[in-house]
C-alpha cells in the first residue's frame, strides 16, 4: 500500500482509482463496509483502490473538539487498514484552515474529480461548512 500525502499546494492525488473518503476514526463496522465496497468495485473494474482520509481531524482544526484525541491514531489506522485490506493507496489530505475554507466545488475539483469511483457514507459532507453532501457529489461525479 502506497502512502501519499496531499495538500492544496501539493496535490498528488492518484487518478482513475476507486476510493472511499472520510475520517475513519475508529474504523468501525460502517467504515469497514465502505472499505470492503472499494475493494469489491476495484476488483470488478480491475483498477487500483484507495482510502482518502484527513490529518489532522477537521473537528480539531475547526475547534469542534477541545481534546486533541483520536479513537484510532493515524499510525494505528494505517497499520490496521494495511493489514486488513489489500488497498493500493492510503491518501492523507492535510487538513488546515485554508482547506476548511474551500467551497465544495473547489474541494471536488482538487481531490475527487479524477477518481473513477467514490464511495462514501450516507452522511458524507465536504467543502466549506459541509455544504457539499452525497446528493451534490452524485451531481458532480457523473
Amino acid at each position: 500500500m502506497e502512502l501519499i500525502n496531499v495538500s492544496i499546494k501539493n496535490n498528488m492525488m492518484p487518478q482513475n482509482i476507486v476510493a472511499c473518503v472520510g475520517e475513519f476514526d475508529g474504523v468501525h463496522i460502517g467504515h469497514q463496509k465502505l472499505i470492503e465496497e472499494v475493494v469489491r468495485i476495484s476488483k470488478q473494474k480491475d483498477i487500483p483502490s484507495g482510502i482518502i482520509t484527513f490529518d489532522p481531524h477537521p473537528d480539531f482544526v475547526l475547534n469542534k473538539k477541545t481534546e486533541f484525541t483520536y479513537i484510532t491514531p493515524l499510525e494505528e489506522k494505517i497499520k490496521y487498514i494495511e493489514t486488513m485490506y489489500n488497498l493500493d493507496y492510503f491518501i492523507i489530505v492535510n487538513f488546515d484552515l485554508e482547506m476548511s475554507r474551500l467551497d465544495y466545488h473547489d474541494f471536488y475539483n482538487l481531490f475527487l474529480k479524477n477518481l473513477d469511483t467514490i464511495v462514501v457514507g450516507y452522511d458524507f459532507r465536504f467543502g466549506f461548512k459541509g455544504m457539499g453532501n452525497v446528493d451534490v457529489l452524485n451531481q458532480l461525479h457523473k
